[in-house]
């Protein structure tokens, strides 16, 4: 039978895959195929939700496959799932796509003897590792083989539950061994509030001694505020920075308290609100305005809408002052609402966090 393969009219599908996709009679894209694939070719990273049977596997399988027929290396991509059945239907998919083009695929999961999985890590350059958390974890601590430092693709599979505390550890050490310009990709069929909001804030400091004593009342406040929160300075281990960074791309904690110096160069999407606890303040007011539009352009990116504020204490109206005449531009002001706005329980508790904060910073 002769299939037209509408996938063509997927922007950057190269025609070799297409042919592929013809042969295995996959007609038409589906929803999260059409709005996943073009995002992902463009670098992006993907968060995407669908229900079962729509297609999810393909959608990161195939740009992954694309982007490997141009510079093909092993460890290139690492996809975690939660159970070993999902896992090796994952491996099936991308070696019915990829097998013309020689790919190889390794399945990771418990159930399986590990001397045999060494003895294929040690004889095959695998390109695509796909596994369970646990056995991945076994391996990156018991055994040579298997190194993921060249991994340009990290997929978490069914990633509702693949968030939740059950695989919480086993993640952030995975993670720790991953490239940290590696592409990000999180299927779903359903996805937990934890993991989905996407109402994400970042919180400026001057200090890592503020952002550390930041979190601590935040974190104090969760249960009120009603979001989570993690640090991001440089006196942290790379582990535990690459560990925050993740949290946040993913949506486990909403909200990233962070030094100038540690978000430099980084990019976070989809960013609601930066809130500046402090005028930036550098040798000249020029690096000042520098810092300034680097801190506000976190928000609002790619033509979405985005919110910045900036506290503002009588000590530092001159540097703000100093800020607007080098951007040759006035920032409108708010006035301050004072604690009035707070009922006696909700300002009692926050001036028991800050105490609580200050204490252990």
């Amino acid at each position: 039978m002769f299939y037209v393969c509408i996938y063509q009219a997927l922007k950057g599908v190269c025609n070799e895959i297409c042919d592929v996709i013809s042969t295995l009679g996959w007609v038409k894209p589906s929803e999260i195929q059409l709005k996943a694939i073009p995002a992902a070719l463009r670098k992006k990273d993907i968060v995407g939700l669908a229900e079962t049977g729509s297609g999810k596997t393909a959608a990161f399988a195939i740009p992954i496959l694309q982007d490997l027929l141009s510079k093909p290396r092993h460890n290139f991509a690492l996809v975690l799932t939660p159970t070993r059945e999902l896992a090796l239907q994952v491996k099936c998919l991308f070696m019915e796509l990829g097998d013309k083009f020689g790919l190889k695929v390794v399945c990771l999961v418990g159930g399986q003897h590990v001397e045999d999985q060494v003895r294929d890590l040690k004889r095959l350059k695998f390109h695509v590792i796909v596994g369970t958390p646990g056995r991945i974890v076994y391996h990156l601590e018991n055994t040579k083989e298997l190194r993921l430092n060249h991994v340009r693709y990290f997929v978490l599979d069914e990633a509702d539950q693949m968030l939740e505390d059950t695989f919480e550890q086993q993640l952030a050490f995975i993670i720790t061994k991953l490239h940290p310009n590696k592409q990000t990709f999180l299927y779903s069929a359903t996805m937990t509030q934890n993991s989905a909001d996407n109402s994400r804030s970042i919180i400026f400091t001057s200090t890592w001694r503020e952002s550390f004593r930041l979190v601590a009342m935040l974190k104090s406040l969760a249960d009120v505020i009603g979001a989570s929160s993690a640090p991001l300075n440089g006196v942290m281990q790379q582990d535990k920075r690459q560990s925050s960074l993740f949290d946040f791309r993913t949506g486990r904690v909403s909200i990233l308290v962070a030094t100038d110096l540690a978000s430099r160069g980084l990019d976070f999407p989809d960013v609601d609100l930066v809130i500046n606890y402090d005028v930036p303040r550098r040798p000249s007011w020029s690096d000042s305005a520098k810092a300034y539009i680097h801190r506000v352009g976190r928000t609002a990116r790619a033509g979405r809408h985005g919110r910045a504020i900036t506290f503002v204490t009588p000590y530092s109206v001159t540097r703000l002052k100093a800020i607007e005449s080098a951007l040759n531009e006035r920032i409108p002001q708010l006035p301050w609402p004072g604690t009035d706005c707070l009922n006696s329980q909700l300002r009692q508790q926050v001036v028991q966090a800050d105490k609580e904060a200050r204490a252990v910073s």
